[in-house]
């Protein structure tokens, strides 16, 4: 018996499964057609061509059995080929597309799990990180979800093929080709921070030293910054104060100020407090480098060494940039507790030349105990006092909860007219909560000084501003 063609067998069981009724079903519209039953009445060639013209209708449908049916060496030169064609997309800034972050977390998974060899899956995740710029580069305002993919899984994925590799040496030289191109975007950051998972402290150390031996004549200021930024993090992670000391000497090439106060500081995390203050008394005095990063260092050293006339004279330098409570207490310890009052003036005094107030300055004052030289300070800089930010608001709060009612009247008073001159009815709840904070300290205000007293203040306020009718009704 001859067999029927291909098209005239399905179009025959196809329109028979839509005429044929179901018993004591009635005909409906859109009655679904048993199509398990027309495929397994098919025989096998018309089931082949069925699935082919399918598969060419459909690309999906296409590449799931493309990649069902091929080797695993088609399967890889597919893989190889995808991961050199790849090209993103541009992005426009307002974009939200995620079609490159999938295909690039495509291909990392394709890498997973298609290639049996890790080292020639390692290879191809190079390729992979070493389109990151590129990615990057063309992402739009929400690039941090697409640099995630680099920094997360294609990360990953690296610590896993090199639990697989026995030769840490390729490992080595798989970081070095990955860590040393600039990396604008931080992508491969999370390789420097993980390199311990992947490599004994030997084969680090060879990292740093080749990084040393980099053409340095060939980079510009930001490259070779970037190169000492990413040697000093890999020195650090190794943590061996000599050798750190003596690969950045031989990258730098003489001892500069930066230099002096890494070394102190990667001594100074060994508690090798000698060798830390050896490095810091490399700076020169006058470089900004000792004044901001090492006096902290410095302090904590002569601490250590009961050294109390270095430690006097280094917390009255550290005073000059951060006056707080614990280092004036410091400096008593050193000086001794009948020094107090001495030093306290020599603080005052300082400060005092300041010509505008500083919230840092009042709020120490008050916390070492010169709360009336807080008050005396800011009385004789109100007139100049910008009102503009947070800064004004806290000096009034913290002077009322210090129970210094008058200047905190007048700090309040000035944000009230400033916010009425203004004229913007949104924000006068927040004068009208001043004018019932300014009502309540009136009655503890003894001494009234040059200013008015508080029905007058209200009534000079009323008529400066008397046109605000969100404001005026609400006020007691």
């Amino acid at each position: 018996m001859p067999k029927q063609s291909t098209k005239s067998t399905v179009k025959r069981m196809l329109t028979k499964a839509k005429t044929t009724k179901r018993k004591n079903v009635p005909s409906q519209s859109g009655t679904k057609i048993p199509i398990r039953k027309c495929l397994e009445a098919m025989n096998e060639a018309a089931l082949v061509e069925l699935i082919l013209q399918l598969a060419k209708k459909h690309e999906g449908v296409h590449a799931d059995l493309e990649d069902r049916f091929s080797t695993t060496h088609q399967k890889f030169s597919k893989l190889e080929t995808a991961i050199s064609r790849f090209r993103p997309s541009p992005s426009h800034y307002d974009d939200y597309d995620t079609g490159t972050e999938e295909q690039v977390r495509q291909l990392i998974a394709d890498v997973w799990k298609t290639v049996d060899d890790p080292r020639v899956a390692m290879d191809l995740l190079v390729r992979i990180f070493e389109k990151d710029t590129e990615v990057m580069e063309s992402a739009n305002q929400y690039e941090d979800a697409i640099g995630d993919v680099f920094s997360h899984d294609a990360t990953k994925l690296f610590g896993e093929l090199a639990k697989k590799i026995d030769d840490k040496k390729h490992i080595e030289d798989v970081l070095f080709r990955l860590i040393t191109p600039l990396d604008d975007y931080g992508t491969r950051d999370d390789l420097i921070e993980n390199i311990h998972n992947y490599l004994p402290v030997s084969n680090i150390k060879n990292i740093a030293s080749r990084l040393i031996d980099l053409p340095r004549q060939k980079m510009d200021t930001y490259g070779y910054s970037s190169s000492r930024t990413l040697l000093r993090r890999i020195l650090e992670s190794i943590g061996d104060p000599i050798f750190f000391e003596e690969t950045l000497l031989a990258f730098e090439g003489s001892e500069t100020p930066k230099m002096c106060v890494d070394v102190a500081k990667i001594w100074f995390s060994a508690k090798n407090y000698i060798k830390a203050q050896q490095w810091i008394e490399k700076i020169p005095d006058e470089n900004n480098r000792r004044q901001t990063e090492c006096l902290g260092m410095l302090k904590v050293i002569q601490a250590k060494r009961k050294d109390k006339s270095g430690l006097a004279e280094t917390t009255r330098e550290l005073l000059k940039t951060k006056r707080t409570k614990e280092n004036f207490e410091t400096l008593i310890k050193a000086v001794g507790e009948k020094q107090r009052t001495v030093e306290l003036a020599g603080q005052i005094a300082e400060i005092e030349k300041h010509k505008t107030a500083s919230y840092r300055d009042v709020e120490f004052l008050v916390a070492v105990g010169a709360t009336d030289a807080a008050e005396e300070y800011l009385w004789h800089r109100l007139p100049g006092m910008s009102m503009w930010g947070q800064e004004p608001v806290m000096l009034a709060k913290l002077m009322d909860s210090v129970k210094c009612p008058l200047v905190a009247t007048v700090i309040y008073r000035k944000l009230i007219e400033n916010t009425l001159n203004a004229g913007k009815s949104k924000n006068y709840p927040i004068a009208i909560s001043y004018m019932n904070i300014i009502a309540k300290l009136a009655p503890t205000i003894k001494n009234w000084k040059s200013i008015d007293p508080h029905t007058t203040f209200v009534e000079k306020l009323r008529a400066k501003f008397p046109n605000r009718p969100s404001f005026w009704p609400n006020i007691k």
